[in-house]
């Protein structure tokens, strides 16, 4: 699994008490969801329906589950989005192409007047790494859209918030790391020179970044409750 990287440092820095759970090396879940003021789902490089192969990934689906009846707000990244979307009743099904890289994303007419994405512009460019997809849920608001995958962020009934693309990446270092770990499957989607590449892509894109992440940080505390 992926950290929480720049937003768990912000957090952290607002005062927020941060408990890591790695369900994959045998942490065990919150006994109750309604203990935590924000659940934070992040990203991994399994499927959603692998279920089989990742058994903890049933635990995972029932707490978001339970953090949504409970009315505890629940964030999700990547995996973490997918994950939220089949929770609540949605498909996760193959995109048609892997983004991998840096990509633009636009917010829809709903996205633009959300309190999540205030102060944002209405497009910007973002991190992803992901093969799959998911649906909206029935109920949930389309937030955020792609021109390679039409579901980029959704919210539903103001509790649970999916993201399919990465605003936590740390810089280059951090997206060094996931491309050397998953090179073969970068270069297979990219070409044999995706990995320096994608940093020299993560050096220029990470100053613009940076300081929209902390924006949309602040609109995450602000919809939690954590701010005045």
């Amino acid at each position: 699994m992926e950290g929480p990287g720049t937003l768990g440092s912000f957090l952290e820095k607002n005062g927020c008490r941060i408990e890591t759970v790695e369900l994959e090396a045998g942490d065990r879940l919150p006994e109750n969801a309604g203990d935590c003021r924000l659940v934070i789902i992040l990203g991994g490089p399994m499927n959603v329906y692998e279920e089989n192969k990742y058994p903890f990934l049933r635990d995972e689906l029932s707490f978001i589950e339970s953090c949504v009846k409970s009315g505890t707000k629940v964030l999700g990244l990547c995996l973490g989005g997918q994950l939220i979307a089949r929770a609540l009743g949605a498909k996760v099904t193959e995109n048609t192409v892997k983004e991998i890289g840096w990509f633009d994303i636009g917010l829809t007419d709903a996205g633009k007047s959300s309190p999540l994405f205030a102060g944002l512009p209405e497009k910007l460019k973002v991190f992803q790494w992901h093969g799959d997809r998911f649906d909206i849920p029935e109920g949930g608001i389309h937030l955020a859209r792609s021109g390679l995958c039409e579901n980029q962020a959704f919210l539903y009934e103001n509790t649970a918030l999916a993201l399919q693309f990465h605003v936590e990446i740390e810089g280059a270092d951090d997206v060094g790391e996931w491309c050397r770990e998953y090179r073969e499957e970068l270069e297979r989607e990219n070409g044999k020179n995706a990995l320096a590449e994608i940093i020299a892509s993560t050096q220029k894109e990470m100053p613009a970044l940076a300081p929209l992440a902390n924006r949309f940080y602040k609109n995450i505390l602000h919809w939690v409750g954590c701010t005045d």
